[in-house]
């Protein structure tokens, strides 16, 4: 995601997909997304035509060929993420052959949106049993612009341009959702058995991690962009030798903590300038806890930040007013709205509580707890 990719931090330049091989019979997907040959050939006319990446977004639309799911009986390399899967496991030969230690990242991108897949990964999941999220309202007490209208979504040519979502087009986007995970799973699978294979797995760091979550209609929300739970959680699994197999630990951590636990893992001595802390000791001792909050953002335009500190039981989100894009530091007498929620209680985030006078000591404790940590 790096502006060019960063190309100093790499020994080997990174590839970009378009590079990649993909399955016989299949080029570089339209947009690294569509294989629809429909699409595609909309696409080569919007190519003639000179059309911009905008203008083709809406040419596409305006004859519903931008789907928000691709249901195809292809191969998993005709699409970028098992191209990619491949591209690894080439590069992992490669490295492995060598006497030098090797760091490899792989950016997968499923599921992301539009949700696409082989169709052996929809086949696994029968749409007619998938439940809907059963809490689709906004939450009591909390302030508007916590919500946005799924302005992700909205720019598929399949998904109304406001409003609510029908039902049927919720369980085929949670359908794309789950398809689009298992398919994850296999290719990150195939990488896992090259490692064992070659004999290097039980000397390999492997840190598979999510940028966010996802919200598929909780809250009447879809995609991310909000400092509720289904967006600020995601996925954070660490393999690493002498660390034990198969443990759950409960610890918060955040993403900071990423880079100094590869330092302790690697026994590489980490700059004195990282904010997070190293998860070692919870890799050793799950049951350990190191944090008791994980702070996380995200703004309204460029007037309004929301900062959310989530403890074991509680978030609290601190909306400021201010031109935070110039750097203003947040202060007290810039907060504009608060939320507080209490996930022993109320799991699904149905009710704020910051005007329930028996939270009044709690809330004030944790929002001088996130001020001092701004």
């Amino acid at each position: 995601g790096a502006k060019n990719n960063d190309p100093q931090a790499w020994s080997i330049p990174y590839r970009e997909d378009k590079e990649l091989n993909y399955a016989e019979g299949f080029t570089y997907p339209y947009n690294g997304t569509y294989q629809d040959k429909r699409i595609q050939s909309a696409m080569e006319t919007a190519r003639q035509k000179g059309l911009n990446w905008r203008e083709t977004n809406e040419f596409l639309k305006a004859q519903n060929l931008r789907p928000s799911a691709e249901c195809l009986d292809i191969p998993d390399d005709a699409y970028e993420d098992g191209a990619i899967a491949e591209a690894g496991i080439r590069m992992i030969e490669r490295l492995a052959a060598g006497e030098k230690p090797f760091f490899l990242a792989l950016g997968f991108h499923k599921p992301h949106l539009p949700f696409v897949a082989p169709k052996k990964y929809w086949d696994l999941y029968d749409r007619n049993k998938i439940e809907l999220s059963p809490f689709q309202d906004r939450a009591e007490n909390s302030p508007e612009f916590a919500y946005h209208d799924g302005m992700e979504l909205r720019n598929y040519s399949d998904i109304p341009g406001s409003g609510p979502i029908g039902e049927d087009k919720q369980r085929e986007l949670i359908h794309g959702y789950r398809a689009c995970v298992s398919y994850m799973d296999s290719q990150i699978g195939k990488i896992l058995d090259k490692l064992d294979q070659l004999g290097v797995r039980e000397n390999t760091i492997i840190i598979l991690w999510g940028d966010h979550g996802w919200h598929l209609g909780d809250h009447g929300l879809w995609c991310k962009q909000t400092n509720f739970e289904q967006a600020t959680r995601a996925p954070l699994i660490i393999s690493s030798p002498g660390t034990g197999k198969g443990a759950i630990s409960h610890n918060i951590t955040e993403f900071v903590d990423i880079f100094p636990t590869i330092c302790e893992l690697a026994r590489l001595e980490p700059p004195d300038v990282l904010e997070g802390e190293s998860l070692v000791p919870v890799l050793k001792d799950p049951g350990l806890k190191t944090e008791d909050f994980a702070i996380s953002q995200y703004p309204r335009g460029d007037e309004l930040m929301g900062y959310s500190m989530r403890s074991n039981d509680y978030r609290i989100t601190l909306w400021f007013r201010g031109q935070f894009r110039e750097g203003v530091i947040p202060l007290e007498e810039n907060i504009e709205a608060v939320e507080f929620y209490n996930y022993q209680t109320d799991p699904m985030e149905t009710k704020s509580l910051a005007n329930v006078p028996e939270y009044t000591a709690l809330i004030r404790k944790m929002t001088m707890e996130l001020l001092s940590r701004l």
